[in-house]
């Protein structure tokens, strides 16, 4: 008992240095005032045109029938995979996958990333010999629908980027290449991941809601929600310049590919965690706080088996002592709380907006690092209880592809009415 207590006392000191060392720069979760971002959030939220978060029409219907028994093509272009397969729905609405295959997007554009006729023609090859005459494409960066569904790329977003694709309708592209290549023809739709993963959980549970919404939370950040008129809309919240970056978050920012956007993405989401991190522990040795250099940039997934205390230090590469140890798990575990805590008032700001009397919001959600950041599903449920305050109560909505549901369901009831 007496070895237990003393373990709990070195961790809850520990944790009080961490949150000291955090708030003299500014990344403490503790520093962030949650009433005053929620509240300059809603007024951005009400004005529908903001400066600071895109908002987009999708022209997506709100559909909770998809049609069965026909097989459509469905891609699933995001910031760390593109996933490529065979999609259609059973006679009871069951969603099932086939031929499925995955490579890195980052790799892809390495080969196919010189130019937009490059970039499309590989993704032309990649579908082109598959057997459907429906396409579904899930886009996951910055897209403006058009009223025939198709989308044309705005920006690039989580670090990615091919020279010339921006401006271009993504759907007739991907049409154009797969007709260079003489493949049959085909119909194309495009949508957003958060809207693909809302439309998804609709379909998931039959059941139309004008008070769902759906988050992404993987190598970048999203929301998409319902309106009145049975559309959804989409937002680019990690557009948001509202709450007040640390010295970490400014040195991130000024590294990235695009300082200028995504601040609030840039502060929260996947593929930016890592490298909040290693500059809070690198600042760490420089105070003296920690005494092994940091002598790499580990992955997410590196991080997150360190903080389930399954493998040595990733930061240091190294058998650091138990100090060490100690400071640089919870500093990371402090820097996921504050990540939780800032998704929890975007998505609870969104929710006080659209929610209207409602007390129960559907919440769909999707992205890797939802479902496998150590801690952050927790930490982000219990923030989003104390943002609603009891007013408002969510029912989570999760499932397996859901976001390629939602895909399929449109590309499918777009080929039956555009024959």
């Amino acid at each position: 008992m007496l070895r237990i207590a003393s373990k709990l006392q070195r961790q809850e000191k520990c944790r009080t240095e961490v949150r000291r060392f955090l708030t003299k720069y500014g990344q403490s979760g503790a520093q962030i005032k949650v009433d005053q971002a929620m509240d300059s959030l809603i007024v951005e939220i009400q004005k529908q045109n903001p400066v600071g978060i895109f908002f987009h029409r999708t022209f997506v219907p709100v559909l909770k029938n998809p049609t069965v028994q026909k097989k459509c093509i469905v891609i699933d272009l995001g910031g760390t995979n593109l996933r490529y397969g065979i999609g259609y729905f059973r006679k009871r609405g069951q969603f099932r996958l086939e031929a499925v295959k995955k490579t890195n997007f980052q790799e892809f554009i390495r080969h196919s990333g010189k130019d937009a006729t490059t970039f499309y023609a590989g993704i032309a090859d990649l579908i082109g010999d598959l057997p459907s005459d429906v396409v579904g494409f899930c886009f996951s960066h910055n897209i403006e629908s058009t009223p025939d569904l198709d989308a044309k790329l705005l920006s690039w977003s989580k670090e990615s980027f091919v020279p010339g694709t921006v401006g271009t309708l993504i759907g007739k592209e991907t049409l154009r290449a797969l007709n260079d290549r003489q493949s049959p023809k085909r119909s194309v739709s495009v949508l957003n991941d958060a809207t693909a993963a809302l439309l998804g959980g609709i379909v998931k549970t039959k059941k139309e809601s004008v008070s769902a919404l759906s988050l992404i939370f993987g190598t970048g950040v999203n929301i998409a929600y319902t309106i009145p008129n049975g559309m959804i809309l989409n937002s680019e919240c990690g557009e948001f310049s509202g709450f007040e970056p640390g010295l970490f978050d400014m040195q991130v920012l000024s590294e990235s590919d695009d300082p200028k956007h995504g601040m609030t993405e840039k502060m929260i989401s996947g593929k930016y965690l890592p490298q909040l991190m290693v500059k809070a522990v690198c600042k760490a040795v420089e105070d003296g706080l920690i005494q092994a250099p940091v002598q790499n940039t580990p992955t997410l997934p590196e991080i997150n088996l360190f903080l389930k205390r399954r493998t040595k230090n990733p930061f240091t590469m190294t058998r650091s002592p138990t100090r060490d140890q100690d400071f640089t798990r919870e500093t990371c575990l402090e820097i996921i709380d504050r990540s939780a805590l800032i998704t929890a008032i975007l998505v609870d700001s969104f929710a006080c907006v659209n929610s209207s009397r409602k007390r129960t919001i559907d919440l769909v959600t999707e992205g890797t690092s939802f479902f496998s950041l150590h801690t952050f599903q927790s930490r982000f449920k219990k923030h989003l209880h104390e943002c609603s305050a009891g007013k408002r109560k969510y029912h989570f909505i999760k499932g397996k592809n859901i976001n390629l549901i939602g895909t399929a369901a449109l590309a499918l009831d777009f080929t039956k009415k555009n024959p």
